[in-house]
């Protein structure tokens, strides 16, 4: 008669084992809710900020700079609080011809004087 094999201890075999699990596991592991995978990370913003280019006189930009770092948020502040306290287009546009206004008759006055 032949003997039969034992089935048992000898069949588990370490290899074939669950590995450890580590917090490396877990921080590669991918998390999901039903069907759906979780995003992680910092949650995306509703109104994300826009890259704009804007062009400053070269000593405007050196005075921003020299603020420091962060020198672009106060630039963002400083827009926000005039557009907050009703600094229109137009009253910016009317400024700014004066200025160049005050700035051509002070041209025409010099060269009047050195003629």
């Amino acid at each position: 008669m032949r003997k039969k094999n034992v089935a048992g201890a000898a069949i588990l075999d370490k290899a074939d084992d669950a590995p450890e699990l580590t917090d490396a596991f877990f921080a590669a592991a991918t998390v999901r809710e039903g069907d759906k995978i979780v995003r992680r990370g910092r949650p995306k913003v509703a109104a994300p900020k826009q890259l704009v280019t804007i062009r400053f006189p070269a000593k405007t930009l050196g005075r921003l700079r020299a603020m420091g770092p962060g020198w672009q948020g106060v630039v963002v502040k400083a827009v926000e609080a005039a557009l907050d306290h009703g600094t229109t287009a137009e009253a910016v546009q009317k400024t700014a011809s004066r200025k160049r206004d005050a700035g051509a008759s002070s041209a025409r006055t010099r060269r009047r004087k050195v003629a």
